[in-house]
């Protein structure tokens, strides 16, 4: 892989001055390092990797979730972790990343529940700071069914809890589902996060915050009458880290634009001081 220096946090093959040897060590901390609570909450497998890039696997839920989420919004977590690992492998010691933006984009239609959906994820460009991963997913035929983009911005690396493993996923999916559904109005929610919830460092999960805004504009959607669109895109933007177990948020929806074949929706999520938290927009399709 082909990258250029920049700022002295990243290290490549043809830029390291670290031997190949300590590169693959770092590649294998990476690869072998925990799963934090969100991510078991997926369901998360890491299975690979080199300098640059990673793969990974989680099994797709059961009906009960993926009649209230989008597809999209649940392999967020995957995608999330499979780029953001890329990126890592690269740094140098004592540099980590955090989620600036991700974008997913459906490829193809997703397996049924209880199938397997595979992520090969890469580093591809640096800039200003940040690094821009990509990552595509698909069947375990090789047939793809998505495609991500991920800009991570490098910070200096923070002392990490993996936490404990989430044992009844199902049970906590349900209860962020049911606050979603149980909602009197679709374009004005609150909901209350738990432990579950957090990466390993501690706050709200990137694919979390995927998951939710999948969850909340798919709500939205079929509320307006939307229910037999299909979910073609979903971006996520992150402004501030999200306390877990703190205040409840407030995600305030609209629909954007409702055409003949296209409508977009969107979210922005704010804490109890009413600072923005992360957006989200989504694009849904007739078929």
């Amino acid at each position: 892989m082909d990258m250029s220096h920049d700022g002295g946090w990243l290290t490549t093959d043809s830029t390291s001055a670290i031997s190949p040897l300590r590169e693959w060590k770092r590649v294998d901390a990476v690869v072998g390092g925990p799963l934090s609570p969100a991510e078991s909450l997926f369901g998360i497998r890491v299975t690979g990797g080199a300098p640059g890039r990673i793969t990974g696997s989680c099994d797709l839920p059961g009906p009960e979730v993926t009649a209230a989420a989008t597809p999209l919004g649940y392999v967020g977590a995957l995608l999330d972790l499979s780029a953001g690992r890329s990126v890592r492998t690269t740094l140098d010691p004592g540099y980590g990343c955090r989620t600036a933006s991700l974008r997913i984009d459906a490829a193809g239609e997703f397996p049924g529940p209880g199938q397997t959906v595979e992520a090969r994820a890469e580093t591809l460009e640096t800039y200003n700071g940040t690094v821009l991963a990509g990552a595509r997913l698909s069947t375990t035929d090789g047939r793809v069914i998505a495609r991500c983009t991920g800009r991570f911005a490098v910070v200096a690396e923070q002392p990490q809890n993996p936490g404990t493993p989430v044992t009844s996923p199902e049970t906590v999916l349900a209860g962020l589902l049911g606050q979603v559904a149980g909602a009197g109005d679709p374009r004005e929610i609150r909901l209350e996060l738990t432990p579950e919830v957090a990466n390993q460092y501690g706050i709200m999960h990137g694919g979390v915050q995927a998951f939710l805004s999948g969850a909340v504009l798919r709500n939205l959607i079929t509320a307006e009458g939307g229910a037999d669109l299909t979910v073609l895109d979903l971006t996520v933007r992150y402004h501030r880290p999200v306390v877990v177990a703190g205040p409840p948020i407030a995600l305030s929806s609209v629909v954007e634009r409702r055409g003949r074949r296209l409508a977009v929706a969107g979210t922005t999520v704010v804490d109890a001081a009413g600072k923005p938290l992360f957006t989200a927009r989504a694009t849904f399709g007739a078929a």
